[in-house]
């Protein structure tokens, strides 16, 4: 059940947030994500469960979740996206967690993330430390960043943990386990239900940043993510998806003139790789992929048009926050701003011209 917000003991307390969990085909990683919740340092929380219409099997009984959750069983599987939105708008509180059901967090990753809700005012999202659940010695993620052309890729991603905390700014935060302040995700739209899954989340950091709102990255908070753990999650099906959204993120979002610019060898990298998939047998869902990107032009230039009436920053703001040497991409690197330096960034955007 709910935890009333409005109560006289939590109207005190510090911090109210949401976890969302959306489940599909996951049962097995419920008992070691309980007890890690369970454990959290930040007691101020509750849970909604969001299941997407997973096997009979794997479903859970009402008797096998947290006393602090609510579950919402769905009969058809409406999509990552749309199920945390649906989660998103019954939420009470005025921080969303979202976290993966293969994602098990340390004990202090609630409390590192609403500290960092305090210390960062004018982001609206919160990245955590991915590292692989089965060798914590390497990351499973470390932020979202977005390279100048229009490729997003996962920060860090198997590389070794760095010594160094490195908080800061990243592109966009990781649905994976993110914090979110649920009245920027709202008046963003929240997640664009028509990507079902993948890329949304860039999706929706990129629709923040165009609106003057960053997405920082809090290594110190910090979860265990096993990844790839749904059924839905083949290979077949993230190629098509990934395909398909990433394009859809450049062209909803890219402001006129990077648009413009970035166009053009944007496309002749993504020709290239669907011909080297096509060499080597493999690029079907790829290409079924990019062509359904453009299947409905004219919604798709709908759905920007809608994005770049709400846009306040500039091209060139939105350059700066992306990564433009080739080599960090090939490498996963991520870039970290000092505070003084992306308070700087963000008001020569919230100045800046369209």
């Amino acid at each position: 059940m709910l935890i009333d917000m409005h109560s006289p003991d939590m109207a005190n307390a510090p911090d109210p947030i949401c976890i969302i969990v959306v489940s599909y085909n996951t049962k097995r990683f419920w008992a070691r994500q309980k007890t890690a919740l369970d454990a959290q340092t930040h007691q101020n929380w509750f849970l909604i469960i969001v299941d997407n219409a997973s096997a009979p099997e794997e479903r859970l009984a009402p008797h096998e979740i947290s006393e602090r959750a609510t579950l919402i069983q769905l009969e058809a599987n409406i999509g990552f996206a749309a199920a945390n939105n649906l989660a998103a708008r019954r939420a009470d509180a005025g921080l969303l967690a979202l976290l993966n059901p293969d994602a098990f967090p340390e004990p202090d990753w609630l409390a590192q993330l609403a500290a960092a809700s305090r210390r960062w005012p004018e982001a609206a999202a919160f990245g955590s430390r991915q590292l692989l659940a089965d060798n914590s010695a390497l990351l499973d993620g470390d932020g979202d960043e977005m390279f100048v052309l229009g490729f997003p890729y996962r920060g860090g991603f198997h590389k070794p943990v760095p010594a160094a905390q490195n908080e800061g700014p990243c592109f966009s935060a990781c649905a994976a386990a993110a914090l979110y302040r649920r009245e920027d995700f709202l008046d963003a739209g929240g997640f664009d239900e028509r990507f079902f899954s993948y890329c949304e989340d860039v999706d929706l950091g990129y629709r923040l940043r165009l609106r003057r709102r960053i997405s920082v990255q809090i290594p110190s908070a910090v979860v265990h993510h096993v990844g790839g753990a749904s059924a839905a999650r083949t290979s077949e099906f993230a190629k098509f998806h990934g395909r398909r959204n990433r394009i859809w993120v450049l062209v909803k979002n890219a402001p006129p003139i990077l648009l413009w610019a970035i166009l053009l060898p944007h496309m002749l990298i993504t020709m290239a790789g669907l011909a080297k998939e096509t060499a080597l047998g493999r690029g079907g869902a790829a290409w079924r992929g990019f062509t359904s990107a453009f299947a409905d032009a004219g919604s798709l230039l709908a759905r920007r048009r809608a994005v770049q009436r709400r846009r306040w920053a500039s091209s060139w703001s939105i350059a700066r926050c992306m990564i433009w040497n080739p080599f960090a991409v090939a490498a996963r690197g991520s870039k970290r701003h000092g505070l003084k330096r992306i308070r700087t960034i963000w008001t020569d955007a919230r100045d800046a011209s369209g």
